[in-house]
């Protein structure tokens, strides 16, 4: 199984996009949330422009109840083993969905730049 980054997948756009913080400190930290699928161990690509190769990003991921999208501790385990910032404002990020179907998930993305 390959799980090197795809230059021709989709980069997938943040539902919810929330500078934190000043005006002043939005460019350097902020967070984003998005809503995904899958199953087995995979990658994606993340959209987020204030990122480059240089910055601080965490990734979360929680299972969702497709009855309300409202996270919650289902059967399946979900795990992030890496995080990878680009320059192009891109993060890609490898996932493992170990339940016996694909699931719904939310990514949640922070990002700080600075130190």
């Amino acid at each position: 199984m390959s799980v090197d980054r795809d230059e021709n997948a989709e980069i997938i756009q943040p539902i919810v996009n929330e500078p934190a913080g000043d005006v002043a400190a939005r460019q350097k930290q902020g967070a984003a949330a998005y809503f995904l699928r899958g199953q087995g161990i995979f990658n994606r690509g993340l959209s987020q422009p204030n990122v480059d190769a240089n910055s601080r990003v965490f990734v979360s991921a929680t299972e969702l109840n497709p009855a309300d999208n409202k996270p919650f501790l289902g059967g399946g385990r979900i795990t992030v083993h890496n995080v990878v910032p680009h320059d192009d404002g891109s993060v890609t990020i490898r996932v493992e969905v170990d339940a016996p179907q694909e699931l719904p998930i939310r990514a949640s993305l922070f990002y700080f730049n600075g130190f």
